[in-house]
């Protein structure tokens, strides 16, 4: 009796669960997951990860068609989805916000008020997160994104570098990886970061994408929801702590992009900046905040009524 006790939890603890998540091809959500599968992280913690990766938009649309179990997901886009009667939970991190602006190196612009009026380039299109943190951080310089720039979209962050070397837009706003690619060259510069408006108004964190998943679902598995979350947090501190990530996954490295060692050095300092390491009381609220400046900025016309940003731990 005793030796089928102590089996049946063995079993328990070591029975290796399925699940499908998606993620973004050739960025900081892309490397977070390589990494994950890379060094075992989702064994670990008794899961088999399949990871589908796409672009941002795609890789949402899989999450909100309910082609995979769970995945990435903007907060902004996630409550009006909810208000739209989706159901969609918020339940473990992806990245803070690591969106930049950019200008090429001899541009006569240094200030964001300086390109008011300007082309202004985004990758993907309004629901992509760079436009939506721009959306909101903008006022905050009062700034109008929508009637003080002229905004040019084009479907890859690479094109839209293409266009601002060929002076196509006076500036582009991209994303990690790409903006430790290009700063750690001479040829283009910052202007500034959006979370810096943020944080110079609020002094405050600004939350970017996180892993989502329909309320039904992390209802029935709440184990899953747990280990998927636990996963992330432990991939992201392995990221951060771990220096030999970025000598022994030049594969992963590559698909973001970076080759030369300079680039590869700016990006793993800038790691601990992008990657969120932590899930609880303090993290939930920074994106509740968001969600409500959203909405105050006309964003979204109100918030869910109910609670969207949850720790599985807590909550299911």
């Amino acid at each position: 009796m005793a030796a089928g006790v102590i089996f049946y939890f063995y079993r328990q603890q070591t029975v290796i669960e399925q699940v499908t998540i998606s993620s973004i091809n050739g960025t900081s959500e892309g490397f977070l997951t390589d990494i994950i599968k890379a060094y075992g992280i989702d064994k670990k913690n008794g899961l088999d990860i399949k990871v589908i990766k796409a672009d941002s938009s795609e890789a949402m649309r899989l999450v909100k068609e309910r082609k995979v179990d769970a995945g990435v997901y903007n907060p902004v886009t996630a409550a009006k989805d909810n208000l739209d009667g989706n159901r969609l939970r918020i339940f473990a991190p992806y990245r803070w916000n690591v969106t930049s602006i950019i200008v090429n190196d001899d541009s006569p612009f240094f200030k964001l008020e300086e390109l008011r009026n300007k082309r202004l380039g985004f990758p993907g299109n309004k629901e992509g997160s760079a436009y939506i943190n721009c959306r909101i951080t903008f006022p905050l310089k009062d700034l109008d994104l929508e009637t003080d720039f002229q905004t040019v979209f084009a479907d890859k962050e690479k094109t839209l570098v293409t266009m601002l070397e060929k002076k196509e837009t006076e500036a582009i706003v991209i994303s990690e990886p790409l903006v430790s690619k290009l700063l750690a060259g001479e040829k283009f510069r910052e202007i500034s970061k959006i979370r810096f408006i943020w944080q110079e108004k609020y002094g405050l964190p600004l939350p970017c994408n996180s892993l989502a998943a329909y309320e039904d679902w992390l209802v029935k598995n709440k184990k899953l929801a747990q280990k998927l979350n636990k996963t992330f947090i432990e991939a992201a501190n392995f990221i951060v702590s771990e220096p030999k990530i970025f000598s022994e996954q030049k594969e992963a490295l590559e698909n973001l992009g970076l080759t030369g060692e300079k680039e590869i050095q700016t990006f793993r300092s800038n790691a601990p900046t992008i990657y969120i390491v932590r899930w609880g009381k303090d993290v939930i609220t920074d994106i509740e905040f968001l969600l409500a400046t959203a909405v105050q900025f006309n964003l979204i016309p109100r918030l869910p009524d109910e609670k969207i940003i949850i720790d599985p731990f807590v909550d299911l």
